[in-house]
């Protein structure tokens, strides 16, 4: 992944007069085994496969290994000539490493990335032919020039994971929906998003049929041991599929919050090259990046309950996509405003709620809020003390680096009660 910034806005509770059920039943979505999708991290985020690093050996044992899952769980090829896979042109990455095929450590060298693409087609004679596309990629850095490993549990093969289980757990209980959902795993995200670019610009299903995607980028860590916000970034570019994410979260157990992309002025994944094609997508993380893009990303790290939340969260908005009619019109970026202030505002009081920062965390915090309000309140961002882009900089980096790297928690995390 390139990641994230500020903007939330916390899903409502579910009403307890409301006795709408949920999308998907409990009983299918405790099916979801953190079990198996441990066993898919540990696997993919294994030092013997070199960092999965486009172009590597390791990356061609990762190709290896999802595409035997998707076959054995039964998942059909969506890629180039009735496979699996989809390649495409690419180029090595400058002041990068890979562990060749001898076993030594050499300069990055690749030609040819390769996505891998299942489906599940959907049950309606004509919705059918309309696609949700999850996305998550199985790339990531290589090595160090010393050889020490960029393992990338976190960043990406948690998602990776989970996507696997939640594709097992549909089709092993005939959960289709009308509209057919793909599960794209992309190479390359890390070196400029070029996977999801060459599969969105050319794909192996029409263009206009692609109804939304969403990129699931990185996952699996806390932002603080008491604070696990699910963060869903860029649905003001589609108002109306922001309509249906509020519906699904208001199913789940977890914090789930809105960000504007346009306040995330670093950060990328493979929803902009879907945006870039003015189709509405969207970014779903989490944002505990205690050890984000360094050799400590290894599978111990993992926070399964966060996977699990984010499996259940996933899956009902999935459900409710894929059994409407409804298209989702992009209409583009849309400028910070008041409610993107008002909205940071809620989730900085929702991150101030923890046991976890120490005083000049909570100052650091509160700063930011007393911003936030000015702006709030003059309904402009011209009344902050810096310009928009250095004060969301500031308040990124002080969520996802500063809290998570001075408060990983435990390592490994408490496994998911009851499993």
């Amino acid at each position: 992944m390139l990641l994230l910034s500020l903007l939330a806005c916390p899903a409502e509770p579910v009403d307890a007069a409301d006795t709408t059920p949920p999308p998907l039943s409990a009983a299918l979505l405790d099916q979801i085994d953190p079990h198996r999708i441990k066993a898919h991290v540990d696997t993919l985020a294994d030092d013997t496969l070199g960092g999965r690093i486009p172009g590597s050996a390791g990356s061609q044992s990762a190709q290896d290994y999802i595409l035997e899952e998707m076959a054995s769980i039964g998942l059909q090829p969506l890629g180039l000539d009735e496979s699996y896979t989809y390649a495409y042109k690419n180029s090595p990455a400058a002041n990068s490493w890979m562990v060749s095929s001898d076993g030594t450590v050499v300069p990055h060298q690749t030609s040819e990335g390769v996505d891998l693409i299942g489906l599940i087609p959907g049950n309606d004679p004509v919705l059918a032919e309309e696609y949700m596309v999850v996305i998550a990629h199985y790339d990531h850095l290589g090595v160090t020039e010393d050889g020490a490993v960029y393992n990338g549990a976190f960043d990406n093969a948690a998602a990776v994971g989970m996507a696997l289980e939640m594709a097992r757990v549909f089709i092993d209980n005939g959960v289709s929906m009308q509209r057919s959902l793909v599960f794209l795993f992309t190479d390359d995200e890390e070196f400029g998003l070029r996977g999801a670019e060459a599969w969105i610009r050319d794909p192996t299903v029409p263009q206009e049929s692609v109804v939304f995607g969403v990129s699931v980028d990185p996952t699996g860590r806390r932002n603080l041991p008491d604070f696990d916000p699910i963060v869903l970034i860029g649905l003001e570019r589609a108002p109306a599929l922001s309509a249906v994410w509020q519906e699904a979260a208001r199913f789940v157990d977890a914090p789930v919050f809105r960000i504007n992309r346009d306040v995330i002025p670093i950060f990328a994944s493979d929803q902009d090259p879907f945006f870039e094609e003015d189709t509405p997508a969207l970014w779903f993380t989490n944002i505990g990046f205690s050890f984000y893009h360094t050799t400590e990303d290894t599978p111990e790290t993992i926070d399964y309950r966060m996977v699990l939340q984010n499996a259940e969260l996933l899956s009902h908005a999935l459900a409710l996509i894929g059994n409407s009619d409804e298209r989702y019109d992009y209409i583009g970026p849309a400028e910070p405003d008041g409610d993107t202030a008002r909205e940071a505002l809620r989730l900085l009081d929702a991150l101030l709620e923890s046991d976890y920062p120490n005083t000049s965390d909570a100052e650091m915090a509160n700063f930011y809020r007393e911003e936030l309000e000015a702006v709030v309140d003059a309904d402009s961002h011209d009344a902050l003390s810096t310009s928009t882009e250095a004060f969301y900089t500031g308040a990124l980096y002080f969520l996802l680096f500063d809290l998570p790297v001075k408060y990983p928690g435990e390592v490994p995390p408490p496994w998911p009660e009851g499993w």
